[in-house]
């Protein structure tokens, strides 16, 4: 299984992040279309520059996004929209784009805390440039590109902010600037200051590594490494340094919501097909559970996991197929899950000759953890060929791990 470590002890930016990933491999001619779109959206011209440098003696990958004209947007809900609008043209996985938008997120809040202002109305100043979005959408892309799924298996060191002041649109404020602070301090990132009076980690970079990085790494094997300069000439190389490693025998982890409601006045048939509608709907796991109710009502708990991105939706699915008039949400929960795919498998039996399709879970090396035969399949060879479906199922299954 890929896991990324990120070593930012010279801070982090979009910019960083986003030539590290390149550098790392992914594709940078589809950096190049997010510019362009990027550029179209908010109408003006932005010009990519990439260049392989050398800082304190260490090669890495410089980027640059060059903005001609005035074109920021200062209102925050005006710059989510546009990047909301850029990550459904622009990328291509549902991970993908949940991340574009909780980076997002996480730069608005911290600055509506920063500055005592409503989510609402919240003003971004330097932050609504569009090089800040394609930083955002070409770290998301990047990602894509690579096979790594922000908060699974990305991991980081603790993050250097730098010392002194930097310039804003505020005036000039200590390092980190408030915004910065207020990501570290949601998030519990570990970070360290440094004796550079220069601001290494930006708002920008410190929100994505808020969304991508989860625990300590385990045992690994580096494939590959890459390095994404920053701005500044320090003593130390001003360097991102981002590895691409193999682990095995790992589970993958997954960060799932919990929603949960007490049923007592619905019968069995609308529950049966609100199960339906939910799975429908995206839920990855849905539970009746008999229970007893206030005034001692026999009752079913409905209790369902989905992605964080579901959740509201699902809840107001709950609500509309059951009648129930609210919706509990846990705290996102991390699972373990093996590795799942459906494969086809090519069978003979008696009459029959075809193929079956099966469930397969693995762990990270590889090994089969369990082979389930897609029962549909396994009956509608059992009515062709008169051999209980049972047997049709055991030797679908021996098939995947004999």
């Amino acid at each position: 299984m890929k896991t990324l470590v990120l070593n930012p002890s010279s801070g982090i930016s979009g910019n960083m992040l986003l030539g590290a990933l390149l550098d790392l491999g992914a594709d940078a001619e589809r950096t190049g279309r997010i510019v362009e779109e990027t550029s179209r959206v908010f109408g003006c011209e932005v010009v990519l520059e990439t260049q392989a440098v050398e800082k304190a003696g260490l090669r890495a990958l410089w980027v640059d996004t060059r903005v001609q004209g005035d074109c920021a947007v200062s209102h925050g809900s005006v710059f989510k929209k546009k990047a909301a609008h850029l990550a459904d043209t622009l990328l291509s996985t549902r991970e993908g784009k949940a991340f574009a938008g909780k980076v997002v997120d996480t730069l608005l809040e911290a600055e509506a805390r920063a500055h005592g202002e409503p989510l609402d109305h919240v003003h971004l100043h330097e932050l609504g440039s569009p090089d800040t979005a394609i930083d955002i959408l070409g770290c998301a892309a990047a990602l894509e590109d690579l096979g790594i799924t922000p908060g699974e298996k990305v991991y980081s060191s603790s993050v250097n902010v730098g010392s002194g002041t930097t310039p804003t649109a505020h005036g000039s404020l200590p390092v980190p600037p408030p915004a910065t602070a207020e990501i570290l301090r949601e998030f519990q990132i570990p970070f360290f200051t440094s004796a550079e009076p220069q601001e290494l980690t930006t708002p920008t970079g410190a929100a994505l590594l808020a969304n991508l990085v989860e625990a300590s790494p385990p045992a690994s094997r580096i494939v590959s490494i890459g390095r994404g300069a920053g701005t500044f000439e320090t003593a130390s190389p001003n360097v991102l340094q981002v590895i691409l490693c193999e682990t095995a025998g790992a589970l993958k982890t997954e960060e799932v919501t919990v929603l949960e409601t007490n049923l007592d006045d619905v019968t069995g048939e609308v529950l049966g097909n609100a199960v339906d509608v939910l799975y429908a709907m995206g839920a990855l796991d849905v539970q009746l559970i008999p229970t007893i109710t206030k005034k001692n009502r026999p009752g079913h708990i409905l209790s369902l996991l989905c992605r964080d991105e579901d959740a509201e939706d699902l809840a107001a699915a709950i609500m509309a197929e059951t009648g129930t008039l609210g919706v509990r949400v846990a705290k996102r929960q991390k699972r373990f899950v093996a590795e799942r795919e459906e494969v086809q498998v090519d069978v003979e039996l008696g009459n029959f000759r075809g193929r079956a399709r099966v469930k397969v879970s693995k762990d990270a090396g590889g090994r089969v953890l369990k082979a389930k035969a897609e029962f549909d399949d396994a009956l509608a060879i059992s009515k062709k060929t008169g051999i209980p479906v049972r047997e049709v199922i055991r030797e679908i299954e021996r098939r995947v791990n004999p």
